[in-house]
């Protein structure tokens, strides 16, 4: 026969889960707010760690050759010892660069480790790896696109991308 608790014995039980919960959402509160303060410290460490990357990307591409288009005013630095080749065979392209540190991959055509394409705003573009607009002027698109494992290149090179003429 189940024992019955007598109204005493509830209030002392009651009192008890009441005070439990109160530690409980005290703590909580606490821990929620010393956590946020440690975010803060954490956001400014990765700032400056952002800083300290994006130094070490200007000193790594500062002595990378430059590409420049005068008829489209465009420039990008690529690495020092990369090559590239203008295909000419594209025609719904304003330009089409392929950039590879290999030259015997240049020759052996498309597909390129790394492609800079310029297309107008009406080309449909569909790449398997990665793809990189750089921006968007004048009814022009601006590519880069290639193997992922390329990736980071890809990013420092989109990087140096600017207009030449203002």
């Amino acid at each position: 026969m189940p024992q019955i608790m007598n109204t005493n014995t509830l209030r002392i039980i009651n009192m008890k889960v009441k005070y439990i919960v109160t530690i409980l959402l005290v703590s909580l509160i606490l821990t929620g707010c010393g956590d946020k303060k440690q975010a803060t410290n954490n956001d400014v460490e990765l700032d400056n760690f952002k800083v300290e990357v994006d130094d070490m990307n200007e000193k790594e591409i500062e002595d990378w050759q430059i590409y420049e288009n005068k008829e489209l005013g465009i420039e990008f630095k690529y690495p020092k010892d990369w090559h590239y080749k203008k295909d000419t065979d594209k025609t719904e392209q304003e330009l089409y660069l392929g950039l590879a540190k290999d030259e015997k991959i240049l020759e052996q055509g498309v597909p390129y480790p790394i492609e800079f394409i310029v297309v107008g705003l009406n080309v449909e573009m569909t790449f398997e790896e990665y793809l990189h607009i750089i921006t968007e002027k004048d009814g022009l698109r601006y590519v880069l696109a290639g193997e992922s494992n390329y990736q980071d290149k890809i990013e420092q090179i989109a990087e140096s991308f600017e207009f030449t003429n203002k």
